[in-house]
Formats: structure tokens, C-alpha cells, sequence
């Protein structure tokens, strides 16, 4: 996916995004605000159900900051073995996350709730 960054301070980076806009961690060196690139999105905790998860059923995909954690919202496409879940945002967009045993089902949509601490953006193709 391709976002463009709108700030950088502190060690965090402000993004906009087809699904919205978001606050992540980035390690990268040499982004610039203003500047577009390909991410990958990575979610850096084992999600609880009372600290993450919101509620099943929001209809649309998006990713939206609201001043204190993005708010994620996706269809779970795959859980593997190690209950680790592939959320489906977009045709070109995925968040990995490990999960409590048996929290999501394949097929559920969901709305999580990510502190910017924990949600880490990196550029690809770099």
C-alpha cells in the first residue's frame, strides 16, 4: 500500500492512506514528509480481546488515527497455526498480528483498537 507522510517527530510517523490516516512507529532513515511510499504494516503485541478489539461487523476497511490509537478496521482472511491472523484491509493491504487462541474466525470483520507504540510502518523496496 502507499502512504504519504504528513509528519515525523519523535519517532513516530503521521500518514494518509486510500483507507485513511494513521500514527505508527518507523525506523526507516531518509523518509520525508510530503513523500509517497510502499509500506508494510506490522502490529508489534498479541492482541487481547479487553485492551484491542472493539467489535465484529464495521462494513467498510479503513485505518483511522483518532488522536490517541488507530482504529483498524478489516476481514480476517487466514489464521494460521500460530493463531497469527492475516486482516485483510484492501487488495494491496494486510496487517499480521498474533491473537489470543480462538479471539477471530476466518471470515469475521473486524475494528481493532492499536496504540501508535504498537503499530509499526515500514517502507518497502528500499
Amino acid at each position: 500500500m502507499n502512504i504519504q507522510i504528513t509528519a515525523i517527530a519523535d519517532g513516530y510517523t503521521a500518514f494518509n492512506s486510500p483507507l485513511g490516516n494513521g500514527v505508527a512507529r518507523c525506523q526507516d532513515a531518509g523518509i520525508e514528509v510530503g513523500g509517497t511510499y510502499s509500506v508494510e504494516f506490522d502490529v508489534d503485541v498479541v492482541l487481547s480481546i479487553a485492551e484491542h478489539f472493539i467489535s465484529k461487523g464495521h462494513p467498510d476497511p479503513s485505518i483511522n488515527w483518532n488522536g490517541q490509537h488507530n482504529i483498524i478496521c478489516g476481514r480476517v482472511e487466514s489464521i494460521d497455526q500460530d493463531e497469527d491472523v492475516c486482516l485483510r484491509l484492501s487488495p494491496d493491504c494486510i496487517i499480521i498480528f498474533s491473537q489470543q487462541v480462538g479471539m477471530l474466525e476466518v471470515g469475521d470483520i473486524v475494528t481493532l483498537r492499536i496504540p501508535r507504540e504498537l503499530f509499526r510502518v515500514s517502507i518497502v523496496g528500499r
